[in-house]
Order: structure tokens, then sequence, then C-alpha cells
């Protein structure tokens, strides 16, 4: 599950950049900030959701054994 939820998260990021990279190209700098900075939050939401998952996980699994 989490293998599928990673790759999700990084198709995700990687049009974000996409789309970032083309706001740029295109001389919209305002927008290429707006969705900079709404992409860095999602990341770091993923991040912390993916770290509370693996100290689940692995709590889990040292009272499992």
């Amino acid at each position: 599950m989490t293998r599928s939820v990673s790759e999700h998260t990084i198709r995700a990021l990687t049009d974000d950049l996409e789309l970032i990279e083309k706001h740029i190209y295109n001389g919209h700098l305002e927008l290429a900030l707006r969705q900079l900075n709404q992409t860095r939050q999602v990341a770091e939401q993923n991040i912390h959701r993916l770290a509370v998952d693996e100290r689940l996980t692995s709590l889990f699994n040292k009272h499992s054994n």
C-alpha cells in the first residue's frame, strides 16, 4: 500500500513540477510561485504522512513479534 501511495505521490509531484516549468517558460512567474508554494506544502504533508506510516508499521512489527 505504501508503495502505490509513494508512486502516486511521485507522479503528482512530477506533474506539479512540469506545470511550474510551463508557467516559468510562459513568463507567468506569479503563477509559478503560487504553484511552487502549494506543491511544497503538499510535499511536506506527504513526507509527514509517510513518516507516521513508517513509525506505525515499525511499532506494529515490533509488538507483533
